[in-house]
């Protein structure tokens, strides 16, 4: 990604962004005046349903979302220059699909993507988005020899110095880190196996660190050690936090902030924290009500509803039992306001979605999660009306299994397939060889499986056409019947899912397969790859998932 597009991104992020508006309680309100902000965004922070990626992608988001620190996790590339990951091998199989034998070059690392959608961050593009956003602070977080890192960064982006602020995991670390030029430092206790209180209060009364990060762990070493921290006059962050509740906890006995996952600074912005709709006991983020009335949408609670007066509004237009009940299926903006003695005390914006007999509320924050309903395109209507694809091609099509690289769905015998993971979207995948890999277990059910299932030691056992096949994931072994043998690609956890390249698909079922690096058709079956014409069909399947592409006029007209 270029600086000047970066840049430009930036700009936009700033125009939407969100000026927060932080309330602190307890201990924490003598802090008020220092003016640090009190919500740190997690490895970079939260994107489409994407937690610490540390992608240019999040750190975008968080700054639009009104983030002013953003912690990322760094380390060095083979060729020593400083990279955003986490590590290279337990954390690089959720986010890159496989962990790597050996760090990759800078150049190489810009190469890849984040979860197969998002780009890689390096510090060259890190330091074009402070550039142009120059209120934001990083937070480092060090998993291997932070002390060479933050030397790598210091000689490399000395300019960048006062906009770092590094974290350390030893008291030995912090005379190092100042001597390298580093104003501010935060002390976080996640890596120290033991922790004498004395100890630790002497050390961070001596020093002028900016502040101590506390994570759960540690109450298994001082019971509710975070509060006995800020309540001796400790500015403490708590690591990490997902929910609003947690944060308000928190914050209310005396912690200072959160890093947090999902959470955004407009969370503590007035009207927003002090009112909102109640999903159970909890911030609401994404409600389905059981039915498409008006009634449904007045039962939600809201925190803090007592005694004031509602004005439900949908697409600016007042809320009725017949408005509602004659809502256009699709996306609508819902606003809440509450008003006391005719004054209004808050107004509140979410998404709604219409179905044909009930509704769905999603805070702003989740609105990707609507693209789930915006439909793919119709197979069949697309191939009877485009003219450049021929009938054999067609019907080669609509009996084959396809699935695109970054693309949340496919297709299997004519009908879409939604590909998700909890309540989020799950894309298919390209290997580090380009093959693409996509969901085994959704994949297989719509071809036809019986079963597929996953044991402890990461085998899958898939049950199809009365034979089972046995891989496991992580390794290129698969066992069919009474033989087995090595696929050149292998079976990748991702996001806890299976995922499968072509060859595994053909080993099962015995069909041929397409792979062009971006879309992977199985084809149906008793047909070979070697007399269909592949690049007619991978270019009409290519086709299918272009959402820019409008649908030809029908051949006739």
């Amino acid at each position: 990604m270029q600086d000047s597009k970066i840049g430009f991104m930036i700009k936009a992020a700033a125009a939407a962004a969100i000026v927060a508006v932080f309330v602190f309680f307890g201990a924490a309100a003598s802090y008020a005046e220092v003016g640090k902000p009190s919500l740190v965004a997690h490895g970079g922070g939260f994107i489409n349903g994407y937690e610490t990626t540390n992608s240019v992608e999040a750190v975008m988001q968080s700054i639009a979302d009104g983030y002013k620190l953003i912690e990322l996790d760094i380390d060095l590339s083979s060729d020593g220059k400083p990279i955003m990951i986490h590590d290279w091998s337990r954390t690089a199989r959720y986010y890159f699909g496989a962990a790597f034998n050996e760090k990759l070059s800078e150049k190489e690392f810009g190469e890849i993507l984040v979860n197969g959608k998002f780009h890689t961050l390096t510090f060259e593009k890190l330091t074009a988005i402070l550039d142009e956003a120059e209120d934001v602070r990083v937070i480092t977080d060090v998993k291997d020899d932070n002390i060479g890192v933050l030397s790598a960064i210091a000689e490399m982006f000395p300019s960048y110095i006062e906009r770092i602020i590094p974290q350390i995991y030893s008291y030995g670390q912090y005379s190092i880190v100042k001597r390298l030029g580093y104003r501010d430092v935060i002390l976080t206790l996640y890596a120290m196996p033991t922790i004498d209180y004395d100890e630790l209060l002497s050390f961070v009364r001596y020093h002028a660190l900016y502040a101590v990060t506390v994570g759960d762990a540690h109450d298994y070493l001082i019971k509710d050690l975070k509060y006995r921290l800020a309540n001796d006059g400790v500015l403490v962050y708590y690591h990490p936090v997902i929910d609003f509740e947690a944060a308000e906890e928190a914050m209310a006995n005396g912690v200072y902030g959160v890093y947090a996952n999902r959470l955004i600074p407009a969370d503590f912005a007035e009207p927003a924290r002090s009112y909102y709709l109640l999903d159970g006991g909890a911030k609401l983020c994404d409600l389905s009500l059981p039915e498409k009335s008006f009634k449904s949408l007045k039962d939600v609670k809201i925190k803090n509803g007592a005694g004031k007066t509602r004005v439900y509004l949908i697409d600016g237009q007042v809320a009725t039992d017949e408005l509602v009940s004659d809502l256009q299926e699709g996306r609508h903006d819902l606003r809440l306001v509450l008003t006391s003695n005719g004054k209004t005390v808050a107004s509140l914006n979410y998404l709604l979605w219409s179905f044909e007999s009930k509704l769905w509320i999603l805070d702003k924050r989740y609105g990707y999660r609507l693209e789930e309903f915006e439909d793919p395109a119709d197979m069949i209507a697309f191939l009877a009306a485009h003219q450049d694809v021929s009938q054999e091609v067609g019907e080669v099509l609509q009996n084959s299994l396809i699935v695109k690289a970054g693309e949340h769905y496919g297709y299997c015998n004519g009908i879409p397939l939604t590909f998700t993971v909890n309540e989020e979207f799950l894309f298919a995948q390209k290997y580090k060889n380009g093959s693409v890999l996509s969901p085994l277990s959704e994949c297989m059910k719509a071809v036809g499986a019986e079963s597929v299932t996953m044991d402890s030691g990461r085998y899958v056992y898939v049950y199809y056409g009365g034979s089972r096949t046995m891989m496991q994931a992580g390794t290129t072994y698969i066992s069919r019947g009474i033989g087995s043998s090595r696929l050149a690609t292998p079976l990748v956890l991702y996001r806890n899912k299976t995922m499968a390249p072509g060859e595994a698909y053909k080993v099962i079922t015995g069909r041929e397969y397409l792979d062009n690096q971006e879309l992977m058709v199985l084809l149906p079956d008793n047909v070979k790859a070697s007399e269909v014409c592949a690049e007619e069909i991978l270019e009409a399947a290519k086709w299918l998932f272009d959402k820019e592409a409008e649908l030809p006029e029908p051949q006739g007209q």
